[in-house]
Order: structure tokens, then C-alpha cells, then sequence
């Protein structure tokens, strides 16, 4: 009988920890002020993690792998260290060296920002080779429209497993009266209240996109308690991912 216990807890470790790696995972996704670079993190349930980014300069379009080998915790920041190659889409020169990836909170504000710094180091016809880059980009957060409101063009973010484009999983709640319903469907009937500073919302996952149009094609959130929110940023703010 104990190594019957024993073999259950045995399996039920092994389920968890199956369950602990398979679970999605979120990309953070940075932009320049000036869009003309983007960079994707996309942690995953084992090391190292990977990203990519792409860039202009002086007209060339560049784009890059990254490879994230160790991430370390320091008070108010987070920073990630790894290596990076790139190449110009003319398929000339190709450069290779190490990345730091520093996220930390832009100032008193909600949003996150990335310093990335790159150490050239070698590559194929690099002309870049001892120079160091470094660029401060900010957390790409969906923006509405000019309804002011939130759909699937505009709010969607990477899941790094399985490797899909997804609705953007966490908002707050932003109403002038401090509550927010959720109905059971569109204009439906209300099954819950979210408030102000106290519920988060978040997503249901089991769909890529989780927005859907009322009759009169306004968009609402499908939220994870299987209700729905109007997705329109009186009501409504995406959430800064960790």
C-alpha cells in the first residue's frame, strides 16, 4: 500500500510538472518611440528563452534571433542576457555577439520598458564588429481605435506555446462608476460585476481571439469566468504583462 502512495504521488508530480511546462506562455512585445524597431521575448517553460526583433537603419531593414541564456530578479527590474544574430534583408553581412535585455517600470507610469543593449562581436561581412548598440524601447500595449475601442487588429499579443497570436490576457477595470458588468452575452443579461482597483480581468484562453461583436458590431471580451465585457477603453485598459 505505501508504494502504491508512493507511485500516485510519483505520477501526480510528473502530471504537474507536464502541466507546469505545457501551460501557454506570453511574449512580451517592445517597440521604439519611432516604431521603427520591434523586439519579442517569448519566455518558455525551459531555458533558454528566445526572441527576435527587427530594426531599420538608414534604410535597411535588419532582423535578428535572440537567445536567451540566464534572467535574474534585481529590485524594480528584471534582466535577461544572452547572445543575438542578425542579418539585413538584402542578405548582406551578418552579425553576431551578446544582448542585455533590461525591463524595468517607465517612470511613475504603469507601462514597461526594455533598455537593449547589443555587443557586436563578429559575423560574416559585419561592419559593425566592436561597436555597442543601445536603445530604450517601451512595452507594445494595445491601443484602441478611434472609437475607443479594443478588437482583434488592435490587441493581440504572441503565446510562445503553442506558438500563436492571441487576444491580450489581462486588463483592468476603468468605468467612471467603478463597476463593470459582464454579461452572458453580448447586451445579454449580467452575471457578474467587476470593480474598480479590486478584480482583474482576464481572458478566456481556450481562443485565439477572444472578441466578439454584438449585433450592432460593437466588440466585447470573452473574460475567463465565461461572461462578456464591452472592450472599449472607457471601460476597459490592458494591463502590463510580468
Amino acid at each position: 500500500m505505501k508504494n502504491f502512495k508512493l507511485k500516485a504521488l510519483s505520477l501526480l508530480s510528473v502530471a504537474a510538472g507536464f502541466l507546469l511546462m505545457s501551460s501557454p506562455a506570453l511574449a512580451s512585445t517592445y517597440k521604439s518611440t519611432s516604431g521603427t524597431t520591434t523586439l519579442v521575448v517569448k519566455p518558455d517553460a525551459s531555458r533558454p528563452f528566445s526572441g527576435n526583433y527587427s530594426t531599420t537603419v538608414k534604410s535597411r531593414r535588419i532582423v535578428g534571433d535572440i537567445r536567451i541564456i540566464t534572467g535574474e530578479g534585481v529590485p524594480g527590474s528584471y534582466i535577461y542576457q544572452g547572445t543575438f544574430s542578425d542579418r539585413g534583408l538584402d542578405g548582406k553581412g551578418e552579425c553576431i555577439g551578446d544582448i542585455t535585455i533590461l525591463r524595468r517600470q517607465i517612470g511613475r507610469s504603469a507601462k514597461m520598458g526594455a533598455k537593449v543593449t547589443w555587443k557586436v562581436k563578429g559575423g560574416q561581412n559585419c561592419t559593425s564588429v566592436g561597436k555597442t548598440y543601445t536603445l530604450n524601447l517601451v512595452e507594445a500595449l494595445p491601443s484602441a481605435d478611434a472609437k475607443g475601442d479594443f478588437n482583434w487588429k488592435n490587441s493581440g499579443t504572441w503565446l510562445s506555446e503553442p506558438l500563436r497570436y492571441s487576444t491580450w490576457p489581462k486588463w483592468k477595470v476603468t468605468s467612471s462608476d467603478g463597476e463593470l458588468n459582464c454579461r452572458d452575452k453580448p447586451n445579454g443579461k449580467i452575471q457578474q460585476v467587476y470593480r474598480v482597483n479590486v478584480d482583474q480581468i482576464e481572458v478566456n484562453k481556450d481562443r485565439a481571439n477572444a472578441f466578439e461583436l454584438s449585433r450592432g458590431k460593437s466588440p466585447w471580451l470573452l473574460t475567463n469566468k465565461g461572461c462578456y465585457v464591452r472592450a472599449n477603453q472607457q471601460f476597459i485598459q490592458p494591463i502590463s504583462m510580468p
